[in-house]
């Protein structure tokens, strides 16, 4: 480093920016697969979205984007946040299926943090013994049912055939 000393913060920061902070592609091909081999594996929705969101700031952080507000910019930015989403709902359990095929079928699609806000909510539910059902494709609703009582409730509509 050039100066050992300086009275300017900035100078000081950018002069240790240009010599320990260098990125290269290799850096954000690691990132970029980190990203697109994260599933949730077992983890908690919580967990497995806070690494997924934590992989997307330090990306975002490296290719360092500049602020435009044009169209284009726009554009990119939609689908940016699809992409999130998408990723985001494929690397979820099996488990997760029915709620995923939920959220994909709702027009508009949901952003990423508002999926996770629902797909959190499934998974409290499974815990609970509920599970999560999908009426109809053109309905935006579902109902939840105790697993348990699933016997009962059958038995009770086939008295109302």
């Amino acid at each position: 480093m050039d100066h050992a000393y300086s009275e300017f913060v900035p100078d000081i920061w950018n002069d240790l920016c240009a010599t320990y902070y260098k990125v290269d592609g290799s850096d954000l091909f690691n990132v970029r697969q980190h990203i697109n081999s994260l599933t949730q594996s077992g983890l908690s929705v919580s967990d497995y979205f806070n690494k997924l969101d934590g992989l997307w700031k330090e990306f975002d952080a490296l290719i360092k984007c500049t602020k435009c507000v044009c169209e284009a910019a726009t554009q990119q930015n939609n689908h940016s946040k699809l992409m999130k989403l998408m990723q985001f709902l494929s690397g979820l359990d099996d488990s997760f299926n029915q709620v995923k095929i939920h959220i994909l079928i709702m027009e508009p699609l949901l952003d990423v943090k508002s999926s996770f806000s629902i797909v959190s909510r499934e998974e409290s539910n499974q815990k609970n013994g509920y599970v999560f059902v999908v009426t109809n494709k053109n309905q935006s609703f579902a109902f939840a049912g105790k697993v348990n009582d699933t016997k009962k409730f059958k038995n009770r509509n086939q008295n109302f055939v």
